[in-house]
């Protein structure tokens, strides 16, 4: 029997990088007969796949606890000391001093989670990173096994139907960043 993978993230909200991310390897290792339980401490509540809040997870000594880190939540709180592999899959943190005038209370959670990283870091089994900065930053505070990996995209749920308009778009540029959220979903602690 596989074990279960335990992933828990401070939100889930479509259109969100990370839940978008979240989404994605879940189909993926469901498809894999991989059981998956998802948590999130400020989900958007018609996230169309199940989540529990991260209280509720019960560590076995024979599972996987895989935690998105990108602001501080409660999900952090389970990497010390958790009898189960653990993994800090680091998706860095939108520096406070951008949103405080914004969002004092979404700058406070961020400023958090940064101060808590050299400790997550080192509590960890494996931690993820997605880019050389990230790698780099989780070295310098004594992480043991890091390993590179890209996001991952599902390209299952793609239908690879053509949008014509945009792709004349596409083909002309170098870069495309995708940021989107829906305003309660902001306010919720999505900063990714």
């Amino acid at each position: 029997m596989n074990p279960t993978i335990h992933m828990m993230t401070a939100t889930l909200a479509p259109g969100d990088a990370i839940g978008n991310y979240i989404a994605s390897l879940w189909h993926i290792l469901r498809s894999w007969q991989i059981p998956v339980q998802l948590y999130a401490d400020n989900p958007w509540s018609r996230f169309p796949i199940d989540f529990q809040p991260s209280f509720v997870y019960r560590p076995t000594g024979r599972d996987i606890l895989w935690v998105h880190y990108s602001l501080d939540t409660p999900a952090l709180d389970h990497l010390s000391g958790s009898p189960d592999v653990t993994i800090l899959d680091s998706h860095g943190v939108t520096p406070p001093q951008l949103v405080v005038e914004y969002d004092p209370q979404l700058a406070a959670l961020c400023a958090r989670a940064i101060k808590r990283l050299p400790d997550l870091a080192a509590a960890s089994d494996l931690t993820i990173a997605h880019s050389d900065y990230i790698e780099a930053e989780l070295r310098s505070y004594g992480a043991g096994a890091v390993v590179r990996l890209p996001l991952i995209v599902d390209a299952a749920r793609f239908d690879g139907a053509s949008v014509g308009e945009w792709d004349a778009l596409l083909g002309k540029i170098d870069y495309l960043l995708f940021v989107g959220a829906d305003r309660a979903a902001e306010r919720a602690g999505a900063c990714a």
